[in-house]
């Protein structure tokens, strides 16, 4: 939990460079210790072994009532809470970095397509343009084709 603390101070300082598998482990830390502490142990349930004494269940009892052990695991509890939202909101803060970044990248490709684009059809014009200026050839037609190859055969 102390850990976290440095992220922070950073989020106060307006910085925050903090990597996405860190965030990761740090949750998968804090779901390692919640299940220890509220599902693997029996710090909120009677142990087995108490119910057949009846009267080691009464010292039991005591004791957790002594040493207020429900108030310190729910006390535990709200600070792993506020750890997980911590978490969760730096992992959402990845999250959304990431995709600006993507957004951004999609933008400047739209952007490149977009000159791409302009730069093709204003090419186009320019040769349609030229293409316009220039007079226009008389088409041959095949039989002047034909006539003179058969003309240029013949000289040889």
């Amino acid at each position: 939990m102390r850990s976290l603390e440095s992220y922070i101070l950073q989020m106060r300082d307006g910085r925050l460079d903090i990597d996405p598998q860190d965030i990761m482990r740090k949750l998968g830390q804090l779901y390692h210790i919640n299940h220890k502490i509220n599902l693997s142990s029996d710090f909120l349930d009677i142990p087995e072994l108490y119910w057949e004494h009846p009267l080691l269940e009464t010292a039991y009892l005591k004791m957790t009532s002594y040493l207020d052990v429900p108030k310190r695991v729910r006390v535990i509890n709200m600070k792993m809470e506020q750890c997980f939202n911590l978490l969760e909101m730096l992992n959402s803060h990845q999250n959304h970095e990431r995709s600006t970044r993507l957004e951004w990248i999609i933008i400047i490709l739209i952007a490149i397509e977009v000159v791409f684009a302009f730069g093709t059809a204003g090419y186009a014009y320019m040769a349609n343009r030229d293409k316009d200026a220039q007079p226009e050839q008389p088409k041959k037609s095949r039989r002047s084709v034909a006539m003179k190859f058969r003309d240029a055969s013949s000289k040889q």
